[in-house]
């Protein structure tokens, strides 16, 4: 598991909101991006908003 941490302003959390939401890795050796759920996406929003 890896935990991952970012710090957004509160423009940046409506983008976020706006979605669509993609989550990519880009490495010399792997590449893999994929699109989060709408209720992924909920449960990061709960944690991103005051």
């Amino acid at each position: 598991m890896h935990y991952i941490h970012f710090e957004m302003d509160a423009d940046q959390i409506e983008a976020f909101a706006a979605g669509p939401v993609e989550l990519a890795l880009t490495h010399d050796n792997y590449e893999h991006a994929t699109t989060l759920g709408e209720e992924t996406v909920a449960e990061l929003l709960a944690d991103l908003r005051p």
